[in-house]
């Protein structure tokens, strides 16, 4: 019987099995049959690669060890396949999700949607049925159409002209209620309502009287430039006439001519300015006291040649007569407001000539008639207020000779009563 027989059919012992045909590198097979173990061992060494690590006889992946290139197309197609918070922000590279691959769970509201800006970034949006408002910050349409209730342009020129309005454009108001400045480039005209401004109102056209029909009483400026209508009725604040006579004769004044004239025998020599005698003032006929300068004020003490009995505007002043010497004189008119209170000090008298130092210059010759002076003043003189007329000529300002200039001064004014 073989020893593998024996094997198969009996219980053999360590003794029949050692005493077969083996050794330790070989083993008993199924055919009875002792064989020796082919040898697979390649003997090869094995290192890791890009992203792994080899500690012994275990491969791990290092810390970022897999990038885009470890990873082929759809290597990863199942959410079963990554763990929650496995992949962050910073691990996904540029581009790599593009927006099919986008699948928000979170953030947002329920009334907004994830928008692409167009500039490769997604935003949380919410549709503009669900504006509450619309403003500046978020309109960014084209300009609102005059059809849709807009002006259907962003600049005031072309509202305007979109609007069919333009800076001579005819606009009707029942009422106007301004607190600002008002600018009219045409004309103004109310209708029957109420005009009320409370501040400057500026026209380039007219202004028609029909505007203060109504409650105008807030106006705080009307000039000449803008005033187009008819004449304000004395009933609304004015004279109801455009000329001075009907004016007075509306409001029931009447005027009174006023003049007064003094005869005298004027002084002159150098180029020194004479006034009426400044201790008898116009009771003589002699006026000799002189300044070297024109006199800009008037003692206390010195007699005054006039003193306003009352109000009135003077309207003309004038000298005239005869020089004793052809010779070019000027004359001069002052006026000045003292003070009557027990005052010691001076009045300041100023020029009334209307511009230049002068009333006039005139070259006259000796003992013929003329005449000097103006009859286009307008000066309102006040009760109390002083007038003081000089008199130099302007030729022979060397010579020491008295000339004279003999005649009548004469001022004359209108007053209102």
């Amino acid at each position: 019987m073989a020893n593998w027989e024996k094997i198969l059919t009996q219980h053999p012992s360590m003794t029949d099995l050692s005493n077969t045909s083996h050794s330790t590198s070989r083993y008993l097979r199924g055919d009875g049959t002792w064989a020796t173990p082919t040898d697979t061992n390649t003997n090869t060494t094995y290192s890791a690669s890009t992203g792994l690590s080899l500690v012994g006889t275990a491969f791990s992946i290092t810390s970022g060890g897999v990038t885009g290139t470890q990873l082929a197309t759809g290597a990863i197609n199942h959410p079963s396949k990554l763990s929650t918070g496995v992949v962050s922000a910073d691990a996904i590279d540029s581009g790599a999700v593009g927006a099919s691959e986008l699948n928000v769970s979170g953030n947002g509201t329920t009334s907004q949607f994830l928008r692409s800006d167009g500039d490769g970034t997604m935003t949380w949006a919410t549709p503009s049925s669900g504006l509450s408002s619309v403003n500046n910050s978020n309109w960014s349409g084209t300009d609102l159409s005059v059809a849709n209730g807009g002006t259907g342009s962003s600049t005031a020129s072309g509202a305007k002209t979109n609007l069919g309005l333009s800076t001579t454009s005819n606009v009707t108001f029942n009422n106007i209620d301004s607190n600002g400045n008002v600018f009219v480039g045409n004309s103004l005209t109310v209708d029957g309502g109420d005009a009320e401004f409370y501040n400057d109102l500026t026209c380039q056209g007219t202004i028609d009287s029909q505007a203060f029909q109504g409650n105008g009483s807030g106006l705080t400026n009307i000039n000449n430039t803008c005033w187009g209508g008819t004449d304000l009725a004395v009933i609304n604040g004015g004279t109801g006439s455009s000329t001075a006579s009907g004016a007075r004769s509306n409001l029931g004044v009447s005027v009174e001519k006023c003049d007064w004239q003094w005869a005298t025998n004027w002084y002159t020599r150098f180029g020194y300015y004479y006034y009426p005698n400044s201790s008898y003032g116009v009771s003589t006929t002699d006026w000799s006291t002189s300044s070297a300068t024109a006199k800009t004020s008037w003692a206390a003490s010195y007699m005054p040649p006039f003193i306003a009995p009352y109000a009135f505007t003077l309207k003309e002043c004038f000298l005239r007569g005869s020089p004793t010497s052809s010779q070019t004189f000027e004359l001069i008119l002052k006026k000045g407001t003292p003070s009557y209170n027990n005052s010691a000090s001076a009045t300041s008298i100023t020029n009334v000539s209307g511009g230049g130092n002068s009333l006039e210059t005139l070259s006259c010759t000796a003992y013929r008639r003329n005449e000097l002076g103006s009859s286009s003043l307008n000066l309102s003189v006040a009760k109390g207020d002083i007038l003081v007329p000089q008199l130099r000529r302007t030729t022979n300002t060397t010579s020491s000779t008295y000339y004279y200039f003999r005649g009548v001064f004469s001022i004359v004014g209108e007053r209102s009563f």
